[in-house]
C-alpha cells in the first residue's frame, strides 16, 4: 500500500503529462483550461498522500496505512484511470510503469476491493481489523 501511495502521488507530481496522455482522447482534444483543472486538482490531492506515505515510514505503525490510505482518493483515480486505459497492455512511461502491466494493475484493484469488504465486515462486527 505505502507503494501505491508513493507511486501513484510521485507520478501526479513529477510527470502530469503521463496521467493525462492516459485518460485523452485523440478524437476529442482537451482544452488547456481542462489540463489546468486536472493538474491543480491532482496537485492538491497528491501532495497530503505522499506526505501521508512519509509519515507512515517515519512516525507511526505501518499496519495501521491500510486503514487511512483508503481516504486518499487520488490512487483510487490513478489505478482507474490505468485499468481502463484503452491501451494498458502497452508500455507506461515514468513512475507509472512501476505498477506493471494492465493485468497487474486489475489484480491491484481486485484485492484492494476485497480487502474493504472485509474489513467492513470486520467493522461491522465489533472485530478488530485485519
Amino acid at each position: 500500500m505505502l507503494a501505491v501511495l508513493s507511486i501513484t502521488a510521485l507520478a501526479v507530481l513529477l510527470e502530469p503529462q503521463n496521467l493525462l496522455a492516459s485518460i485523452s482522447d485523440p478524437a476529442r482534444p482537451h482544452s488547456e483550461s481542462a489540463e489546468k483543472l486536472f493538474t491543480h486538482v491532482a496537485f492538491q490531492l497528491a501532495i497530503p498522500q505522499i506526505i501521508l506515505a512519509a509519515l507512515a515510514v517515519t512516525n507511526f505503525h505501518v499496519q495501521i496505512i491500510n486503514r487511512i490510505s483508503s481516504g486518499c482518493a487520488l490512487w483510487y483515480l490513478v489505478l482507474a484511470i490505468l485499468v481502463a486505459d484503452r491501451e494498458s497492455d502497452g508500455p507506461q512511461r515514468g513512475m507509472l510503469a512501476l505498477l506493471g502491466g494492465g493485468k497487474r494493475r486489475q489484480t491491484l484493484v481486485r484485492v484492494m476491493v476485497g480487502y474493504a469488504i472485509v474489513q467492513g465486515g470486520l467493522y461491522a462486527a465489533f472485530l478488530p481489523p485485519a
